[in-house]
């Protein structure tokens, strides 16, 4: 890929990512800061970033429902290990880097069929 290509692909990506709810909330989550469940709720039906459904899940103590969604994309989750959350991100961050944003796409539709309503 060269290096034009993949500049503006890196670009693309952080402009998808600066505009997503749910990643705004993810790092709020991760900042310590509380988010509301209504905004939760919108996020979650508008959000592109399957990395950061899970990621919100697994902040937000809905283990079950992150492990769930972690299945859907690949990713398997051992709650038993006291730095399952730092893995998953690892794991997260492996699975999606350079994954195109179609198949990213297709991923968050997935996972929001299967968990309609994480804030229940």
């Amino acid at each position: 890929m060269p290096r034009r290509d993949r500049q503006d692909r890196a670009e693309d990506a952080a402009e998808r990512e600066a505009a997503d709810p749910l990643v705004q909330l993810e790092r709020k989550l991760r900042d310590g800061k509380s988010v509301d469940v209504h905004d939760v709720r919108t996020a979650w039906r508008s959000t592109r970033y399957p990395r950061a459904m899970i990621q919100v899940l697994a902040q937000r103590r809905r283990p079950e429902l992150a492990v769930r969604a972690a299945s859907m994309v690949g990713v398997h989750v051992d709650l038993t290990s006291p730095s399952w959350r730092e893995d998953l991100d690892a794991e997260l961050f492996e699975r999606f880097f350079g994954m195109p944003f179609n198949e990213i796409d297709a991923l968050a539709d997935a996972i929001r069929r299967a968990i309609p309503d994480p804030s229940v």
